[in-house]
């Protein structure tokens, strides 16, 4: 599997995963918020018309206690004729027809919405109907001009009526009350749950993204990690070294090729030990230079004869091991460079102690792809003892 496709996948999990969490999140808290409103649509009116219910009641019970009132003032005032003309407009004018409406409009709910309704209003309409049948008697008899006991007693049976109407309506709103609070404490659990369900899910979606991101992460780091340390080693010249290519992304591709590439250099290369081997092996001294004259390399003949170790010798002007006397150490690099090469040359090499060595000096440059001058490789032999026995036949 690819890099990329293995990002986007934990990319579209996580994704996933977050959009399960704002569905479940919203579904939950569309149905509480559903649930709130049915019982706002039911239970508000309910109660509403309950309270409005008994306000009709009392309008009921003080309209026909003000009733004997007016009956009396418009007797003294307005003479028997006009009087019952005023008590007639009165007795129209009391609440009972409003009273009848509100009462429709509870049986209407009740029919709507729940049917332990129908108890209470088969508890209720008995005593309403007692009610209004107390205040108009009571209308009547103070249209009538009646008093004392018995306009007392009328009262007293309406004013007790009264209070059982109320107490059976108030009954009924205290229990609608209770049930709304019940439910608002249900809606407040479900909310509490539902947040707990929601950080629940949270959490384990920043669980799953972690762990998602540490495997890719490990897919693709711990390879990589694994190429690091080979590459460490093709540098020390291990050319054997090879890393296992466990899958088939990019980071696979990058370790098969690496893999070619070490059987390439095994094949190849040389290493630096066989390398130095033949060049400490050789009898000749061997020496390289850089463009600019100074000693780079030296091998291990080239030290003996000149006595020097080769930390003596690294970074050093060539000019320190050639006699100064000889014209050709001015002209050696000039010579080098314009002709590309030198054999068998004898020059003369200083020793440490400062001692002549004749050599039999042999050079070429080292050039780059560009052709450019890089550097020198120079070989000499040492003739010395060549020379010797013609310094004696002189000196004879």
């Amino acid at each position: 599997m690819r890099i990329r496709t293995k990002l986007i996948l934990g990319y579209i999990s996580v994704s996933i995963l977050v959009a399960l969490i704002g569905m479940v999140t919203y579904q939950t808290l569309d149905d509480i918020e559903k649930e709130f409103d049915e019982v706002i649509h039911e239970m508000i009116p309910v109660i509403e018309t309950l309270e409005e219910l008994q306000i009709r009641a009392l309008q009921i019970v003080s309209s026909s206690f003000g009733f004997g009132l007016i009956a009396t003032e418009l007797r003294n005032n307005e003479g028997i004729a006009n009087a019952e003309q005023a008590l007639e407009e009165e007795r129209q004018e009391l609440p009972i027809s409003s009273y009848y409406q509100t009462l429709k409009q509870m049986e209407d709910l009740a029919a709507e919405h729940s049917p332990e309704y129908d108890d209470f209003m088969s508890e209720i309409k008995p005593q309403g109907e007692k009610l209004i049948q107390l205040s108009q008697q009571l209308v009547e008899m103070k249209e009538k001009g009646v008093t004392g006991v018995e306009i007392l007693e009328i009262e007293e049976k309406l004013e007790g009526q009264a209070k059982t109407f109320l107490s059976k309506v108030d009954s009924v709103v205290s229990h609608e009350k209770e049930e709304a609070h019940e439910i608002s404490e249900d809606l407040h659990s479900d909310i509490l749950e539902a947040l707990q369900r929601f950080f629940m899910i949270t959490a384990i979606t920043f669980l799953v993204a972690i762990t998602l991101g540490i495997v890719i992460s490990q897919t693709i780091a711990k390879p990589i990690m694994y190429l690091t340390k080979a590459t460490a080693e093709i540098a020390k010249a291990k050319f054997d070294t090879r890393v296992e290519v466990s899958s088939d992304d990019e980071v696979g591709e990058l370790a098969q090729s690496f893999n070619q590439m070490a059987e390439d250099l095994s094949r190849t290369t040389v290493s630096k030990t066989y390398f130095e081997s033949i060049v400490n092996s050789m009898n000749s001294s061997l020496m390289v230079l850089t463009a600019e004259g100074i000693i780079k390399e030296v091998n291990e003949t080239t030290c003996y004869f000149l006595g020097y170790h080769a930390d003596e010798l690294l970074g050093q002007s060539y000019e320190m091991v050639i006699d100064k006397d000889q014209f050709f150490q001015e002209s050696m690099i000039d010579s080098l460079s314009f002709l590309g090469f030198t054999n068998n040359v004898e020059i003369i090499y200083l020793t440490k102690d400062g001692e002549k060595m004749t050599v039999m000096f042999s050079g070429s440059t080292i050039t780059d792809v560009d052709g450019q001058i890089g550097g020198y490789v120079c070989v000499a032999q040492n003739i010395t003892d060549l020379h010797r026995p013609e310094a004696k036949k002189k000196q004879t």
